[in-house]
């Protein structure tokens, strides 16, 4: 599911928003004589067969941890049942360096579709009070054509912290390199946390983040996950990811919190935007639509 959340353009608050221009919106030896040469085989035999194994061993990836191994399973489970949420409805604040509220805004999406096919629709947008609707279409529309001439490579070589973001799809566990800490609880839950660190296709920087998994059955319960380095003029910025089982026992994203500070000089600004889920559904012909899916020309 989160796969298909990804084609949703994250709507966190811009970097630019918290700088003056608030207004715009991430490569031998020889051995010499014939009464050595038995020898000097058995040598350069034992010499290389010392080092193919000493390289064997130092490329050799370590063995994964069990509990995260079926956090990947339970984000397998839900991506090949593509369940998606059908509403999703996010609220930003910016404040200055004393703590006012410089900014809010409320935006409120349908996601109609499944997949890659998947679309968010602006049902409603608001800044300070004002409806703004329209504009954000405006904006959205905008968003979605820049996406299509954006080469797919391009994308898929970026990673990016969309609010439903998690480290458990399984076509990425080849970047992904995690470490348990310890136990923990969390809300009420017992739980093991682990750090992790997921590194893109190729460019600079990384996510580097930690993950509350259920202790018994390694379902994820919270992601915490910030990019190394931050963005320009950002000081912080931490993406929170909450996931739940729907009464009809779907492990989802049901909200995600988005914090951060930075500014320019002596003007300093705080953001924070919640993004909550709701109204989850399946696609009703999952397997017709993977098939129709993977036989498209790229």
């Amino acid at each position: 599911m989160t796969a298909a959340l990804q084609v949703i353009r994250s709507p966190a608050v811009p970097v630019d928003a918290l700088t003056p221009q608030a207004d715009k919106h991430f490569s031998g030896g020889k051995f010499v004589g014939n009464h050595h040469r038995s020898t000097a085989a058995f040598i350069i035999t034992l010499v290389l067969f010392l080092a193919g194994a000493m390289a064997a061993t130092q490329a050799a990836a370590p063995e994964p941890d069990p509990l995260w191994e079926r956090a990947v399973s339970v984000a397998k489970q839900a991506e090949e049942a593509r369940v998606m949420p059908g509403m999703m409805e996010m609220k930003s604040t910016i404040k200055k360096k004393d703590g006012t509220v410089d900014h809010r805004g409320d935006l409120v999406y349908r996601i109609n579709g499944f997949g890659e096919d998947a679309v968010a629709e602006v049902v409603s947008a608001t800044s300070d009070g004002k409806d703004v609707t329209e504009k954000a279409r405006a904006e959205e529309e905008k968003e979605r054509e820049r996406q299509k001439k954006t080469k797919a490579d391009d994308r898929e070589e970026t990673i990016q912290v969309s609010p439903s973001y998690h480290p458990f799809d399984p076509e990425v566990q080849n970047r992904v390199t995690a470490k348990r800490l310890g136990p923990d609880v969390l809300d009420g839950r017992n739980t093991v946390v682990f750090s992790f660190t997921h590194r893109p296709k190729s460019g600079d920087g990384v996510l580097r983040g930690k993950a509350w998994l259920d202790v018994d059955t390694g379902e994820p319960i919270q992601v915490e996950v910030s990019p190394d380095p931050l963005p320009k003029h950002i000081d912080k910025m931490v993406t929170r990811v909450h996931f739940e089982r729907t009464p009809e026992g779907w492990w989802v994203p049901a909200r995600s919190e988005i914090e951060g500070e930075g500014g320019l000089l002596w003007i300093r600004r705080t953001f924070e935007s919640i993004v909550r889920f709701r109204d989850f559904r399946m696609d009703p012909a999952p397997g017709a639509r993977r098939q129709e899916s993977a036989s498209r020309p790229d």
